[in-house]
């Protein structure tokens, strides 16, 4: 189920352009949405701009976005006044009626490159699908068939920087959602749209394994002291998950099957100076690649001898 939300992608856009959403490519990202939709704020729009940087701190902004995923119109504005308070909602409101123009403008283009990355997605589910029944094997579900065919894929916008290519999901009320940001990736670079799509829905697989997740946070815990400077911002657990997933996909032994995606050499990581995570995820999906070819072929699940496995790669790399 692909989707595009133009009200998703409306608090996205403001969200960038006014400087409050925390990502990897938001310098671009604003410097783009400024130009294309007018250029420089004027004094009106300033102020709503502040409005919200001064309302972002108070509220969840990854709640919100997620309410922007699955509610529409008076359903959408009557829980986020509950959620996240009366006063700031109408506040939002304001700003989010008040940016109406400019996404117009950006929307007008943007819609149309979604589209199509949305048809070429659709043309490409039954390899999805077949893909996922693989990753459902390797988290140990019964009912992995079900869990991807029922979990929506949002797409929403991007820069056109070649490597911006955003995914990330959402898990509110018993409900997962998938979300794709890649509206300025080329054609020639929609088959690694795929490939991170697929390493989000690892992570929601994984997650509905209860004895896996207790696995990786025991592995993540016994091991805290070389995993926490892979990355000072993400908790052990996390790192584990990450390197776990990429030994796979995007980087590992699926994008290679299915993708024609070569395994990068790796670079060897100082783990006394600031350490290049990509590099990091780079190295495990080169070092298990036989690995997780084997655990693929054997149809076998994500077990313990898999997770030392990575954290030998991590140790000796």
């Amino acid at each position: 189920m692909v989707r595009i939300s133009e009200s998703f992608n409306k608090i996205i856009f403001i969200e960038e352009l006014c400087g409050v959403r925390v990502g990897p490519w938001q310098k671009e990202r604003m410097e783009q949405w400024l130009k294309e939709s007018g250029g420089r704020l004027s004094e009106k729009e300033q102020e709503l701009a502040t409005q919200l940087a001064n309302i972002a701190p108070k509220v969840n902004l990854n709640l919100v976005e997620a309410y922007f995923l699955t509610l529409e119109d008076a359903e959408l504005w009557n829980t986020l006044g509950q959620e996240i308070g009366v006063a700031e909602t109408a506040a939002l409101k304001e700003i989010f009626d008040g940016f109406s123009q400019r996404f117009t403008v950006v929307w007008s283009k943007e819609r149309l490159s979604l589209e199509k990355i949305q048809s070429y997605l659709d043309s490409q589910s039954e390899k999805m699908r077949s893909v996922s029944l693989i990753i459902g094997t390797l988290a140990a579900l019964e009912n992995e068939k079900r869990i991807y065919e029922q979990t929506p894929l949002h797409l929403a916008i991007s820069s056109r920087e070649q490597d911006d290519v955003v995914g990330w999901f959402s898990a509110m009320n018993n409900k997962t959602d998938l979300v794709l940001e890649c509206s300025g990736a080329p054609a020639n670079n929609y088959i690694f749209l795929e490939a991170v799509l697929l390493h989000e829905f690892f992570h929601t697989a994984l997650r509905e394994n209860l004895s896996i997740k207790i696995l990786i946070e025991k592995v993540a815990r016994e091991n805290q002291d070389i995993l926490s400077p892979l990355s000072p911002e993400m908790p052990p657990r996390q790192i584990v998950e990450e390197l776990l997933i990429s030994s796979f996909v995007p980087e590992g032994y699926i994008a290679l099957k299915y993708f024609g995606k070569k395994i990068e050499a790796p670079h060897s990581i100082d783990k006394t100076d600031e350490v290049s995570f990509v590099s990091v995820r780079q190295l495990c999906a080169s070092a298990l690649q036989k690995s997780a070819q084997e655990y693929i072929d054997s149809e076998k699940a994500i077990d313990e001898t898999y997770l030392t496995l990575l954290i030998d790669a991590i140790k000796n790399g």
